[in-house]
């Protein structure tokens, strides 16, 4: 009885123990689809889509180097990176990336930290 006793309680505790969650990365080109994953092999076409999705600390928002993404991307306080895991938004491949928002504002934080 005791053992069983001892089990329940050890894996109530591992259970309720944090876990460590996986960064991951959004990959944007113009090239890409909306339906899609979001990786490297399926980017998403728009800044609006990364909008829709909800980032974590330590995630990446990689646009294509040397392309041209049209758009806005908006964050907002569900999108906040922590200290030492924040959101990053930079360009991945060959060039830099440029973000053409028309008259709008390419990239809107509100109420987020650590990106």
């Amino acid at each position: 009885m005791e053992k069983a006793v001892r089990f329940l309680f050890l894996s109530l505790f591992f259970c309720m123990l944090p876990t460590a969650a996986v960064a991951r990365n959004y990959h944007v080109s113009p090239s890409g689809d909306d339906s899609g994953a979001g990786t490297q092999g399926q980017p998403w076409r728009t800044l609006e889509r990364v909008s829709r999705a909800e980032l974590e600390p330590g995630d990446r928002v990689l646009l294509e180097g040397g392309k041209l993404i049209r758009g806005s991307l908006l964050l907002d306080a569900a999108d906040s990176g922590m200290p030492g895991q924040a959101v990053l938004i930079m360009s991945h491949g060959r060039g830099r990336a440029t973000i053409d928002a028309g008259d709008g504002a390419a990239i809107h934080v509100k109420s987020s930290s650590n990106v």
